[in-house]
């Protein structure tokens, strides 16, 4: 091989190798031009970022608004809930308090229609006891009478039947 001969193969090798970095750089700088570029990567994946901070911030803002109607729901059911059972203690006290009235009504009448029957069985004991001593009286009496009556009219005779 001669001089002339190597100089063209290593001429031809650097025109290869010239195409070849020619190539690479154009697909470098296409590639850069992907990740880079107006439409890029990086420009869809940065606005792809921002719909996604816009997309969390408005979720958030609705998150909290509805938490903030539930909560303001719920003291307004609590707070008729409270308003419900203090009427209804209301009522129940004002009920018991009538039915206590008309018990304790009733309890005086009772009472004083007791006191008027233990007056009146206190009366019936009182003649019951005062006509029993005095039927008792009577009988002793009557057997007393009796008993002089036997005495006086066996006396006459005991007389005369005993010898002198």
């Amino acid at each position: 091989m001669t001089r002339e001969e190597i100089e063209a193969k290593l001429e031809a090798v650097e025109a290869r190798t010239e195409t070849r970095f020619v190539e690479l750089s154009g697909k470098i700088d296409r590639l850069g031009e992907i990740l880079t570029g107006e439409r890029g990567v990086l420009a869809q994946m940065a606005g792809l970022r921002t719909d996604v901070f816009a997309q969390m911030t408005a979720l958030r803002t609705d998150v909290f608004a509805q938490m903030a109607a539930l909560r303001n729901h719920t003291t307004a059911q609590i707070a008729a809930l409270r308003d419900d059972t203090t009427a209804q203690i209301a009522a129940l006290r004002d009920d018991t308090t009538a039915q206590m009235a008309v018990l304790k009504t009733d309890n005086l009448a009772q009472t004083l229609a007791l006191k008027a029957d233990n007056k009146a069985t206190r009366w019936t004991v009182i003649a019951t006891m005062i006509t029993s001593v005095l039927a008792a009286a009577a009988l002793v009496l009557s057997v007393q009478a009796n008993l002089l009556s036997a005495f006086q009219a066996g006396q006459p005779q005991s007389a005369m039947s005993t010898p002198r």
